[in-house]
């Protein structure tokens, strides 16, 4: 592979993606300008530049794209799934212009652009934070999104804050990841997202016990949290209160699956067409709550609109993502930085792919354009190494 170069100053590059990184869950009105202007530029680059960035993960999203196409053209109801062509256009366009600029980049640029990503999650939680204590929300959640939304956006910031916390020594940076992660965990509590929760405690675990994260940091964090949480709710306590009287509620989970058992068979290789759940959902009347619009489990949606192929395009892009992802992370040249950033990657698309079994991402206006920096990041690492191994003149 040849080495890649931008028509543009790398100073417009790096500055564009920090404005998108900073925006998650402030704007989503800048946050889709400044994808489109990435985008843009990327559409003006040189054609076999764009090519030759393409790598695994690139190819396997385009197997993902054709399949859901293929979905719209066979649809049961095509002007309904029709409009994914303009939903989530920048979803594929963001992923191609990242997973391009992450590469033209300096690497110190790229970290610079991953502790604002960082520190932008802090600011989201301070705001959900805010808008639950004072009652403005049932549930933490940011200015343009719900809490589910919300919350798997913090899940990603979590691990982000794990990976690259602190040594030993205790200093001002040590008690300042301390506040920060408390923080983070506080609004992921007050979300009451039961599977996020979950997942982030279990990884909180799995690396205090890999002793990756300080015993002691994480403890006085999670002791934080615990007591700032404990505040929020002494203001906001409604749903709690309605939570702990039905802790066994599945929010309407259990007539969606009844729905899906009932039309799973009719169209298995193409599904019904995307964006067709309130088309084809048999039990519409006995949903409590008459807004919901998604089969709240990724690969049931995944399977009824766009059928196997779909699913399986799916889980080729899973595969992917993995498969190179800890094919370089277990590099034997691989030097620290990259390797944070791998790990980053690897465990948030992991507690993503998890927590999807209850909710989504990928189609999410927002979570997609964060999943999207998330498989560039991965990728511009594999160029790292590839470019430190000299395969790439």
């Amino acid at each position: 592979m040849e080495s890649l170069t931008s028509r543009y100053n790398q100073s417009v590059i790096y500055y564009l993606i920090l404005g998108f990184v900073s925006i998650f869950l402030i704007s989503l009105f800048l946050l889709q300008i400044f994808a489109a202007l990435l985008a843009i530029l990327w559409l003006f680059e040189k054609n076999k530049q764009k090519i030759a960035s393409l790598d695994l993960i690139g190819k396997a999203l385009l197997v993902f794209l054709a399949a859901r196409l293929i979905a719209v053209l066979f649809s049961e109801y095509p002007k309904i799934s029709e409009e994914i062509v303009y939903r989530e256009v920048l979803f594929y366009l963001s992923f191609f212009a990242l997973n391009f600029y992450l590469k033209v980049l300096k690497r110190e640029k790229v970290i610079k652009i991953l502790n604002v990503f960082i520190n932008a999650g802090v600011v989201v939680s301070l705001i959900g934070i805010y808008l639950f204590v004072f009652n403005h929300v049932h549930r933490a959640q940011s200015i343009t999104s719900g809490y589910s939304t919300f919350s798997s956006y913090l899940l990603v910031i979590f691990i982000f804050m794990l990976v690259y916390s602190p040594g030993k020594i205790k200093n001002y940076k040590s008690k300042t990841w301390i506040l920060k992660l408390s923080l983070i965990i506080t609004a992921l509590v007050i979300s009451l997202g039961r599977t996020n929760i979950f997942v982030a405690g279990l990884i909180l675990v799995i690396f205090v016990l890999s002793k990756k994260v300080n015993l002691k940091y994480a403890l006085i964090s999670v002791l934080l949290a615990g007591a700032f949480s404990y505040a929020s709710f002494h203001f906001n306590n409604k749903e709690l209160e309605s939570r702990v009287k039905n802790p066994t509620t599945l929010s309407d989970r259990d007539i969606i699956f009844k729905g899906f058992e009932m039309r799973y068979k009719e169209h298995p290789l193409l599904g019904f067409g995307p964006r067709t759940f309130r088309e084809i959902f048999p039990l519409k009347n006995q949903l409590k709550d008459k807004g919901v619009a998604s089969w709240h489990n990724l690969y049931i949606e995944i399977y009824m609109e766009t059928g196997l192929l779909g699913l399986l395009s799916f889980f080729t892009l899973m595969f992917a993502i993995f498969y190179q992802e800890i094919k370089d992370y277990k590099n034997r040249v691989i030097d620290q930085d990259s390797k944070k950033v791998l790990l980053s990657v690897i465990t948030s698309n992991a507690a993503l792919y998890v927590a999807a079994l209850t909710g989504g991402f990928i189609f999410s206006p927002i979570l997609s354009l964060q999943f999207a920096f998330l498989l560039s990041l991965g990728t511009s690492v594999n160029y790292w190494l590839s470019k430190s191994a000299g395969k790439i003149i």
